[in-house]
């Protein structure tokens, strides 16, 4: 599984030391080399500000993925009612049996990964909004 890419800064003064990282007075074992000149000119970097960055997004609203789950095969309904005209055109785009769409339409199911993956690539902005969004 590929996860994303993580990238962290360090941030160390002119002389080599990294605040907060060693007890007073000592020494960094790993200085900067003279040509690293980003790392020569972060050296003021404030740990307020630095701080702020690593907070962001923390006064986003969590998504609570159980109760979206919970909450899926009403939310699907929502979604399926609110862009499909009936049963035929929810077969016809979804690829599955009136049985199926029929459920779907009365909300007694919800939809596996594939047809999300589709519903997501037929309405890109509002199927995510609708099926995934905390309210």
């Amino acid at each position: 599984m590929d996860h994303p890419a993580r990238v962290v800064y360090v941030f160390a003064d002119q002389d080599g030391m990294i605040p907060g990282a060693l007890e007073a007075g000592q020494r960094s074992a790993q200085k900067f080399r003279p040509e690293n000149v980003s790392a020569q000119m972060s050296g003021g970097f404030p740990f307020d500000t630095h701080q702020q960055i690593l907070n962001r997004g923390d006064d986003v609203p969590r998504c609570d993925p159980h109760r979206i789950h919970r909450e899926f095969p009403d939310r699907w309904r929502v979604y399926i009612r609110s862009n499909y005209q009936n049963l035929a055109h929810i077969q016809q785009v979804f690829g599955v049996s009136e049985r199926t769409a029929r459920k779907w339409w009365k909300g007694e199911t919800g939809a596996n990964g594939g047809h999300v993956a589709i519903a997501v690539n037929e309405h890109p902005v509002a199927a995510p909004r609708m099926l995934f969004a905390a309210e």
